[in-house]
């Protein structure tokens, strides 16, 4: 499971060429081979498939001019959506499934959720897109997990 920091082509690539099973949040809207659309555009006119409510749990942010801020907790109501899409690449390409979670707008939330999630894995179903959702749920409990054993536990320190 990676977050947008791994949306590189050629990673991906690479884990489709493997057969690895393989999860990442996308970063980039790329071209695709069956549509004039951009990734971000083709899931717009997707329909939806459910939906979906999370809990969001409140975070220490920074604002746009770097103050720290706290996110509010709430719940959230998405939108779910899928898709299989083949990008625009030098070589070979090979289909990647996407599921799609956007936030129902509301005038409380000033930045709606939106999780556009690549995967290997099967999202014929909306049991299966809401496993996708469930596991990229679990990535911030692990981030508090990391952070927690490097700087509570000191375990960068263990170094030798």
């Amino acid at each position: 499971m990676c977050d947008r920091e791994a949306d590189i082509l050629s990673y991906i690539q690479d884990k489709q060429k493997y057969n690895e099973r393989s999860f990442y949040r996308a970063k980039h809207s790329r071209a695709q081979i069956e549509t004039d659309s951009t990734l971000f555009e083709h899931l717009e006119s997707q329909a939806e498939l459910g939906e979906y409510t999370i809990d969001i749990a409140q975070k220490g942010t920074k604002n746009s001019k770097e103050k720290p801020v706290n996110r509010v907790g709430r719940k959230v109501k998405l939108t779910i959506k899928v898709a299989q899409v083949r990008f625009k690449t030098k070589g070979d390409t090979k289909p990647v499934n996407v599921v799609y979670a956007q936030e129902k707008t509301s005038k409380n939330v000033t930045e709606p959720l939106r999780w556009v999630l690549l995967t290997t894995e099967p999202i014929d179903t909306l049991i299966q897109a809401l496993h996708i959702i469930d596991i990229y749920t679990t990535r911030w409990r692990i981030e508090d997990f990391h952070k927690a054993w490097k700087t509570g536990a000191g375990a960068e320190r263990q170094r030798t």
